[in-house]
């Protein structure tokens, strides 16, 4: 498993499916063969990684968007990120 840094780079995998339902993003997993439902920081941070981003970027957006404490939208963002890269839904490069 990829360890996560702000300088990660983080964008959407390839497998997957993903719908808009009801104010939610679900996802299957064509590799896990599950869904997924995200919601609120998490549908706005999957948001955000449609395009290639450092993680310390989708933090910086996040604590400009959001009255959170730094160190907990860092814990937040980084334990997300792992969720969906676990799950293939997510895939992560060390930066250039």
């Amino acid at each position: 498993m990829i360890e996560i840094f702000a300088d990660t780079v983080v964008s959407r995998g390839s497998e997957h499916v993903e719908a808009e339902m009801a104010g939610q993003t679900v996802m299957m997993s064509i590799r896990r063969g599950k869904y997924f439902a995200v919601e609120g920081t998490g549908q706005r941070i999957w948001e955000l990684i449609a395009e290639p981003r450092p993680v310390g970027e989708i933090i910086e957006r996040l604590l400009e968007e959001y009255d959170i404490d730094r160190d907990a939208c860092s814990r937040e963002v980084e334990g997300f990120v792992a969720e969906l890269l676990k799950n293939g839904l997510a895939q992560a490069r060390a930066a250039q």
